[in-house]
């Protein structure tokens, strides 16, 4: 036999389900209580907090700055144009891992010595020349944000 609500239904307090709300509930006294979320105010940090926060957290990974794909993009574009032969090459994951790793080490240790020669020009902030004259004992050619010659970069 299949129940139906006919024959299951219970009177009044004792019943299961919903209880009534608003005027009919015997518990209702017509305020409603709205609770806010306590707000808590923000202290301001200090300066420079959040980048020795962000430096800290940089400095205490093993793990790659650059993003991997963008950089095996750049990558893959690179090989191609210099390429004679104008064919797409394939390379394998941990060749593009470990040109990675030098690349980063290669920027991070031309970072570092343009921070000693900014420190040592009483700035504190990077400049061009910074990293343009760290670049000059290695042997590496001079050029121009344009790439065109100029004074500071002659043509051979």
């Amino acid at each position: 036999m299949a129940r139906d609500r006919s024959c299951n239904t219970q009177s009044g307090a004792s019943g299961g389900g919903k209880k009534p709300s608003g005027p009919n509930n015997p518990k209702f006294t017509g305020i409603k209580m709205v609770l806010q979320p306590r707000q808590r105010e923000k202290k301001p940090m200090p300066t420079g907090d959040l980048a020795l926060r962000e430096i800290q957290k940089y400095q205490k990974s093993a793990d790659l700055l650059i993003a991997r794909a963008p950089f095996r993009h750049l990558f893959h574009q690179i090989a191609n144009e210099q390429s004679p032969l104008q064919t797409g090459f394939r390379w394998e994951k941990t060749a593009c891992d470990a040109l990675q790793g030098a690349a980063e080490s290669y920027l991070i240790a031309l970072f570092q010595d343009a921070l000693l020669l900014a420190i040592h020009a009483h700035r504190v902030g990077l400049k061009p020349e910074d990293v343009r004259l760290v670049r000059l004992p290695e042997g590496e050619k001079e050029q121009s944000p344009s790439g065109e010659p100029g004074p500071d970069n002659p043509k051979k």
